[in-house]
């Protein structure tokens, strides 16, 4: 394998262009290599009580809302924050996110398990053992994204 880097200051972005006689298994590794450098390179920037905080997309769980506040949960914490969801899900512009509910964003990563509910909605296990509640109106959304994976 060759490789080789190139400068261009007419160039915004990073580009990697891989060139190969066929698609094979050293090409997949690469293009796994890059998918987990653009994973970990993405993140949300919120303020909690005049402190900025940085959090990685692969470490969010799911956000909710309930009230004025919206909580961003993680594995070892949670932020509560006053700004609407909306306003998170335009960061969350991610595949692996999804609106489960008119408050709720779930991490398709760390969903372990669906249960239908008498009432049409679904319940749905997280990493963290928390379950939240799908409504009726998301959930083919939901399931569509969730088969997709």
């Amino acid at each position: 394998m060759k490789y080789q880097f190139k400068a261009d200051s007419g160039v915004n972005e990073t580009n990697v262009l891989i060139t190969a006689q066929t698609k094979n298994h050293e090409v997949d590794e690469i293009e796994r290599a890059l998918e987990k450098i653009q994973e970990g390179s993405q993140i949300i920037t919120i303020n909690v009580h005049q402190a900025v905080y940085r959090i990685h997309f692969n470490e969010i769980i799911f956000v909710d809302v309930w009230g004025d506040y919206t909580t961003i949960h993680l594995l070892e914490r949670n932020f509560k924050i006053h700004q609407p969801l909306h306003k998170i899900e335009e960061q969350l512009q991610d595949d692996r996110f999804v609106r489960g509910s008119r408050s709720l964003i779930l991490n398709l990563d760390f969903v372990e398990k669906f249960r239908s509910s008498f009432s049409g909605t679904y319940l749905v296990e997280m990493a963290n053992h928390q379950k939240v509640a799908i409504s009726r109106r998301y959930w083919k959304k939901v399931k569509e994204r969730v088969f997709q994976k």
